[in-house]
This record gives C-alpha cells, structure tokens and sequence, in this order.
C-alpha cells in the first residue's frame, strides 16, 4: 500500500493524516481494505477482546439484537466484528456486508453533494435558500405561547432568509415535529410533514408552515438537510439518488449504498426492533413508525421521498470508503471527492457567537475530543479522529425507541476502542 501525506487543517489545528492513494490487493470482505493486526495500527488485541465481551453480553441480555464495530487506522482496517443477529425471525446472523438503516448518517453525504456544487460554482453557502426553492423566501416566524385551546402567539417575519450554510448547520428556523413539543413542532405532525410523497412535496408544505427561530439565530435539528437535497435536485437538474450515485458512490465503490435494497440484496438486509413499554426489543413494524409519527418505509422497494436527510442504506466497509475520504481531505483511492479546503469548512465550528453548547461545522459535529462525525436514529455512528488518523464506525438497528441503550452502546463501543490505544 502506498501513501501520500495530506495537510488537513480543522478546528484551527494542523495535523498531518495520511491519504490512501491505492489499495494493494483489496479484500472484498474489508470492503476494498487491507486488514492488519491490531498491533500494526497501535491498537492492543487483548483490550479490543472487551469490545466484544461487553456487545455479546448486551446480546445475550436481550438489549441488542444485533450490531457491528469497525475501527482503521492509517487507512488500513484493525478492527472489524459483528454480534449476534441481523433477522432475528429469520435466524441470520449480522455480518460484515449486512445493510442497515443509516438513517442521518445520510447528512453527511448530502452535504458533501452540496459542496460539490458549490466547487462547481453553482451554489454559494450564503446563497438564499429561496433562490433554489422559491417555496423557502419570506416565511415568518412563530413566537409566543399557544393556550389551551392552541390559539395564541404571533407570526413575524423572518429576518432575513435562511441560507445554504443555514441548512448545513441546522440554523435554519425549521424543526421536524417529533423531536419537540413546540407550538411550531405541533404544527409539523398536524400538517403530516413526515408522509409528504417526495421533497418537492415537502418543501412546499415547510413553505406554508412557520419557521421555529429566526435563521441564524438558534441551532435546531430539523429537515435541513432534506431541503438541501432539494437544493441539490434543482441545482444538478438531477434526482438526488441519480446524482449521489454518479457523484459519490461509484467514484467511491459504495456498492450497497443507496435509498433500497433491490431485490438480490434483500437478504443482507437487517431488520429494526424496538422496545417495548417493558423493554424487550420487538420487530419493529409499519403501525409503531405511524405512533411515533415517523415516516413508514419499506426498505425493499423504491421509494419515491428521497430523504437527503435520512433516507440511506448502507453497510459497513461502503461508509467507511466515504470516511476515509473525508480523513483524507477530499480523496480516496485515486477519486477526488472534495477539495481539502472544503473538508477543513466541514470540520470548523459554524456555530460561533450562535450555540456555546455545541460545535457542529457543516453536516459534521465536533465532540470534546476534537473527533467529527454523526450518528442516525437507529443506532449508527461514525467518528472521525484527524489527530489520529483513525476511523471508527458503530452500528445497531434500534428504531423507533430506545434512545437511552442506543447512546449508551455507542458511547461503549468509542470508549473501549479508545482504551485500546497503544500509541
């Protein structure tokens, strides 16, 4: 394997990582990958055993029904395990090329996508929203307190147009619904945002709806980032599937990433549960995502909502080739993606003189340690440590319910994967 060295700057820091420019005899079980010991990546084999020993034992405890770990470094893969099973119904086991619900670890690819065309120079991050999707100009912004009978409060409008760079930080002043219990997130669920049919739908149903905060003003998550699929449709004149696949997944080989699972990936696919009022984890089925006012999906058929924001399937080893890509600046294995200075935009706070809570840069959050990445609803996470040079992917297929084990599992997983440093 041979390397190149990449300055990437983020957080204002300088760091040195390493960009896989070939891979030499790639396994098609690591995903194109070259598996070495953990000792070769500074990693100790006897410390990663315990990830292992505590997931098996959240399996055999019946708070899990199945997950995976992956952990490279330098671009080379140190760590890659599964447990227990994808289908429980079916008796499958969870494995290396099983496909998951990523949930909101799409954001991240969508707003690569926009970035891409704003390289391209047909899109700017302070461009007006309304611009692109004339549905989003002029909105107004809901303030005050409803009573009892939900009447109350005032509209004003907006101070200014949301932006571009609005819908990557989610500083938009749109929200979702189900996460909040404001008068605005009540409107959301009224006006059944989450089964509009595609998000040329969507968009002029958010249009109609008041904004949650001036844009600009508050860190909300919210259906940002399926606006800016939107975006990315009008721009590129493209579905935002057809121009994903063309731009990101096949200069990347991500193979088994998509909105669905045509029919001879079906048996790859893993399954979701939730858990019950008492906790024991249940298949998860269409009339609980109808309760939790979620949208329903069959992951086996087109969909025609496709969600930039939420939508996407993938496994393993194809998210792990758009992290590294990531790590590595913009590259990977001789595909350029993005420019490393669009990277280092990703990766620096955008939340300044904003939220002193947060450090969220555009589509990636930043955690204490300096690591960027996001997670999605169902389990999944990523991590990406520049320092490090290191990669770390997490997932379990925990949806609807569950919130509390799901933090706790991957809160777990990066903890033991980081105690297993050896230099």
């Amino acid at each position: 394997m041979h390397w190149t060295k990449s300055l990437l700057i983020t957080a204002g820091l300088a760091v040195v990582v390493a960009v896989h420019s070939s891979c030499a005899n790639p396994s098609p079980e690591s995903g194109g990958f070259t598996r070495v010991t953990p000792e070769k990546a500074g990693l100790s084999s006897s410390q990663l055993a315990r990830i292992d020993e505590v997931m098996e034992k959240h399996v055999a405890d019946g708070r899990m029904i199945g997950g995976f770990g992956l952990i490279a470094r330098q671009g080379d893969i140190a760590y890659w395990e599964t447990w227990g099973l994808r289908d429980r119904e079916a008796d499958q086991p969870m494995t290396k090329d099983a496909i998951v619900a990523m949930f909101s670890m799409s954001k991240p690819i969508t707003t690569v996508a926009a970035m891409m065309l704003r390289e391209q120079g047909k899109l700017k991050l302070d461009d007006s929203v309304s611009k692109f999707i004339p549905e989003m100009g002029d909105l107004s912004v809901f303030v005050g307190m409803t009573d009892s009978s939900g009447k109350g409060g005032l509209l004003l409008p907006a101070e200014r147009d949301m932006t571009i760079r609005d819908l990557m930080r989610h500083t938009s002043g749109l929200t979702y619904g189900f996460f909040g219990d404001s008068a605005v997130d009540k409107m959301y669920v009224q006006a059944q945002t989450f089964r509009t049919a595609n998000l040329a739908e969507l968009v002029k149903t958010l249009g109609k709806l008041p904004l949650k905060y001036h844009p600009g003003t508050h860190y909300n998550y919210s259906y940002s980032t399926d606006v800016l699929g939107r975006v990315v449709e009008v721009v590129s004149g493209k579905p935002l599937d057809e121009f994903l696949q063309e731009s990101i997944f096949q200069p990347l080989k991500m193979e088994d990433t998509g909105f669905y699972a045509p029919a001879h990936k079906h048996e790859p696919l893993s399954r979701l549960y939730t858990p019950d009022d008492k906790g024991v984890l249940q298949l998860t089925t269409p009339e609980m995502l109808a309760a939790a006012r979620r949208r329903v999906r069959d992951f086996t058929q087109p969909t025609s909502f496709l969600s930039g924001g939420g939508g996407l399937l993938s496994m393993a080893g194809d998210y792990l080739r758009f992290a590294q890509m990531l790590l590595d600046g913009g590259h990977y294995d001789g595909a350029t993606i993005l420019s490393t200075e669009s990277v280092r935009l990703m990766m620096t706070n955008q939340l300044e003189g904003i939220s002193e809570e947060r450090i969220f840069g555009l589509g990636l959050d930043t955690d204490d340690e300096g690591r960027h990445g996001w997670g999605g609803a169902a389990g999944t996470r990523f991590w990406l440590d520049p320092e490090r040079g290191m990669v770390t992917i997490f997932g379990t297929q925990l949806y609807p319910g569950g919130g509390e084990r799901k933090t706790q599992f991957r809160e777990e997983f990066l903890d033991l994967a980081y105690q297993a440093l050896i230099h």
